[in-house]
């Protein structure tokens, strides 16, 4: 079973690698920096130690359930919990019944993470922050919530705040698998974000474990099925994603005033642009420039770099099983540089880098040209996901695909000096899971590559055009001129196939044998793109053998380079060579092939020597179909013509 916040025992290795202040080193226990946080909210004036809390205690929380004016909820502490599977080692949690702000009917509300409480310290009678609400149990009947505590959250940061975050690096909370380069190197066109997606949600472990407040993401102007898309892949992160628009101009100007306090809205932007998409929580404490918020982590993966600005509150919805905040991310204001279990850093000022992307669609002979902007976050998970998503969703947007259609698309992806991934193809009756395919698997690949450092992603850009007619067809049967041949000739004949609602289809084909070729057998292959692909991976495994990011870059780009409108003539030679790393070695001596090949390295590897002819089809070919023929330089009978 999948824990449900597995990044939290992480928390030792996330908090040894991040400075409280300029005194603190790396090899610091976490023990001693939370003693030293201890130590500073006990002086503090601000801040109140969660263990001086007792049951019944009276305090306060904001938020804000809308527009953006920030309001008050009542809260009483029930107990201080120590030892729980959310908390992760060395962490305790403040048990609080909310109340007022129509929780009691709400209960605990998606977009509430990180919303400060306040008690009246004892001991001097002043107002002071003790934590922020991040999780709550399931299916509960009243607004139970689990309080992050004020001395945990501030490990995050300098006491003061004017220290900056340090550039650390967590475990991701996205893991790849093991055999990772074999799958992104598969010529299947399949969902390659399953592969670092959680078969399990973290969210579905029961009714009697605790979970942290969910994530509202504010998606705006996706279509059902890219909506179902992208919860499949955020939900088991406790992402939930929801439809959204756009705040309108007077509720802009409202908030553009608006200034950051506990109890704001806080909007993480994942993708701006045409289509927005938005995670929102609440700011916990405002640092000088830097603003703490959400009680629990994002992803939990340390350093991060993601836009981050203000929020717009239409409502509040009220569900029977989870109710949630409906907002609209608005202007940035800076950028999320800490993600950790126990919360996260914004600072004000500084800017996200993000990927422009690019998605035109058109319809074939109609002037309907449609040019989709966006701007996508920079991450080893979201970035093809997203990129993936909005191009389908770019395509069905304003309507769904007619019922027989064809698609022609080409993809663009800038790798900077690793070079421009290319590929065109085309599809009959299908989804877009070929066009997802052919933008997320460069991406998961090259952005994911263990293989170097990853190349930095400067543009994506794809277009789609679409016609409403399907061109697929099948090969049936594949007929030669003739059964003998001498070297140099031309070998010519027809490949039948049965297009879709139509009748048998003869294309004709021509081969030209090298002058050189032996005598002998030969079997001629017709097939579709699919199949050529995966012959040619056979046949010459040390061009998928990648060693580095370049040839990880090249693998793909031959993965991808075989078009389905085309038909493929392979003509095995019986003729092997050895390969030493990428460098080919086609004419070594017998004896000398024979020492390599024995020879236990894992660097050399023997490839087969192939002819591949290809022609143009105006079909969408699907099927292999083989014909046998001799090569005799010298003919004892009359070759069939």
């Amino acid at each position: 079973m999948i824990r449900r916040f597995a990044c939290f025992t992480f928390l030792a290795t996330l908090l040894v690698s991040f400075p409280l202040a300029a005194q603190q080193t790396a090899s610091e226990s976490v023990d001693s920096r939370l003693s030293r946080a201890r130590r500073f909210v006990e002086k503090s004036d601000k801040y109140l130690y969660h263990e001086k809390l007792s049951r019944g205690m009276k305090g306060f929380g904001r938020c804000t359930l809308e527009g953006v004016e920030v309001v008050q909820f009542d809260a009483e502490i029930v107990s201080v919990v120590t030892g729980l599977e959310f908390g992760g080692p060395n962490q305790d949690m403040i048990l609080a019944r909310l109340s007022k702000q129509n929780l009691e009917e709400t209960g605990i509300i998606q977009g509430m993470s990180g919303s400060p409480v306040y008690v009246v310290d004892p001991a001097d009678g002043k107002e002071k922050l003790i934590g922020a609400v991040a999780a709550a149990f399931p299916f509960q009947k009243e607004p139970l919530a689990m309080i992050q505590p004020i001395t945990q959250m501030l490990v995050l940061t300098s006491f003061d705040g004017k220290s900056p975050p340090t550039s650390s690096k967590a475990q991701s909370a996205f893991k790849l698998s093991d055999d990772f380069i074999r799958e992104v190197l598969n010529p299947r066109k399949i969902d390659f974000l399953s592969l670092m997606t959680p078969k399990v949600s973290q969210q579905d472990n029961g009714q009697w474990s605790l979970a942290r407040s969910q994530l509202p993401l504010m998606v705006g102007g996706l279509s059902p099925g890219s909506m179902a898309y992208a919860s499949k892949h955020l939900s088991p992160f406790g992402i939930v994603p929801l439809q959204a628009g756009s705040a309108g101009l007077a509720d802009m100007g409202e908030n553009e005033s608006a200034k950051f306090v506990p109890g704001s809205v806080l909007s993480v932007k994942l993708a701006s642009g045409d289509m927005n998409v938005s995670a929102v929580g609440t700011i916990t404490e405002v640092l000088d420039d830097r603003l703490l918020a959400f009680g629990h982590k994002f992803f939990g993966e340390g350093d991060a770099s993601f836009p981050i600005g203000r929020a717009y509150v239409h409502t509040v919805v009220s569900n029977q099983r989870i109710s949630f905040l409906m907002a609209s991310a608005t202007e940035d204001v800076g950028a999320l540089k800490r993600d950790e279990t126990v919360g996260v850093v914004g600072v004000v000022g500084e800017k996200a880098e993000t990927i422009p992307m690019t998605v035109k669609v058109s319809s074939k002979g109609q002037d309907d040209l449609r040019i989709y902007n966006f701007n996508i976050c920079k991450h080893n998970f979201l970035t093809p996901f997203l990129s993936a998503m909005l191009a389908s969703d770019s395509v069905t947007g304003w309507s769904n695909l007619p019922i027989d259609h064809t698609l022609s698309y080409s993809v663009e992806i800038d790798f900077g000096k690793l070079g421009k991934y290319k590929t065109e193809n085309f599809v009959s009756n299908y989804d877009t899971m070929p066009i997802i395919s052919d933008i997320a698997r460069p991406l998961m690949a090259m952005i994911n590559s263990p293989l170097g450092e990853p190349p930095k992603v400067h543009s994506i850009n794809v277009d789609v055009v679409i016609e409403p007619k399907n061109f697929s067809a099948r090969i049936m049967d594949f007929e030669l001129d003739g059964r003998v041949y001498k070297p140099g000739q031309t070998v010519k004949g027809k490949v039948k196939v049965i297009p879709f609602r139509q009748n048998e289809v003869s294309i004709p084909v021509e081969f030209k044998l090298p002058d050189n070729i032996p005598d002998g057998p030969y079997r001629l292959t017709v097939c579709d793109s699919d199949d050529a692909t995966k012959h040619l991976m056979r046949e010459q495994p040390q061009r998928f053998d990648p060693r580095t990011n370049d040839d990880l870059f090249e693998a793909l780009q031959a993965v991808v380079q075989n078009r389905a409108d085309r038909l493929y003539l392979r003509l095995p030679l019986d003729r092997k060579g050895l390969a030493l790393g990428k460098k080919e070695l086609p004419d070594l001596p017998e004896s000398k092939s024979k020492i390599l090949s024995e020879t236990p390295k894992s660097d050399i590897k023997t490839f087969e020597d192939v002819l591949v002819r290809s022609k143009p089809t105006a079909y969408f070919i699907a099927g292999s179909a083989v014909a046998s023929f001799e090569v005799r330089k010298h003919p004892k009978e009359i070759i069939l013509r």
